[in-house]
């Protein structure tokens, strides 16, 4: 009687063991929290670009831009940056995102055809405390008539696009491969699709 229970303490064991470490898989190498999606219009969180308007004169045009902010923290030893390593963040649209961002804007904002507009990413390392902090901005149009930077669609139909901006995946990748993939709607890792 000793003898089994021993052994279904040690079967018991080694399943929660199991269990933990394929949660821990399931969690992957990071957590995001906080993470927010808006339409800004904000120099100081994505930048400006020199450009003439329609009378001639040079000014700086602030873009309305999809803007999206989380914060990232590790779950084990894994590093964003290493050494000598180029970063890249990503969104992967769905099918529905893609053809809001067509419907909105006329074009796939998510991969980048649209001259005269860009995207920007800021990556602020892990503290000592494991945590980091990720933006991400697609610029989607001025709100005045220049010669650098496209006209934006109005406020309500940019509305429409923020809405459907979380049907999609958040792929983080280094050095061009990609090192962990989130679904925007629940924040979960996913695998890799290889």
């Amino acid at each position: 009687m000793r003898i089994m229970a021993c052994v279904l303490t040690g079967m018991l064991a080694i399943g929660g063991l199991a269990g933990c470490s394929s949660a821990k898989k399931e969690e992957g190498p990071f957590s995001i929290k906080n993470f927010d999606v808006s339409i800004v219009n904000d120099a100081k969180l994505t930048g400006s670009t020199e450009a003439k308007d329609e009378n001639g004169k040079t000014k700086q045009i602030v873009s309305n831009s999809l803007y999206y902010s989380m914060d990232i923290y590790k779950n084990g030893r894994k590093q964003l940056h290493k050494p000598n390593s180029e970063m890249d963040v990503k969104v992967i649209p769905n099918d529905s995102l893609i053809s809001t961002s067509k419907e909105v804007l006329g074009y796939n904002v998510f991969a980048h055809t649209k001259e005269g507009l860009g995207t920007g990413i800021g990556i602020d390392d892990f503290n000592d405390k494991g945590k980091g902090h990720i933006n991400l901005d697609y610029e989607l149009g001025a709100n005045e008539k220049n010669d650098a930077v496209p006209l934006s669609p109005p406020k309500d139909k940019l509305e429409k696009l923020r809405k459907k901006a979380r049907e999609g995946d958040l792929v983080l990748y280094r050095n061009k491969k990609e090192i962990a993939r989130y679904d925007l709607k629940t924040l979960k890792y996913k695998e890799s699709k290889k």
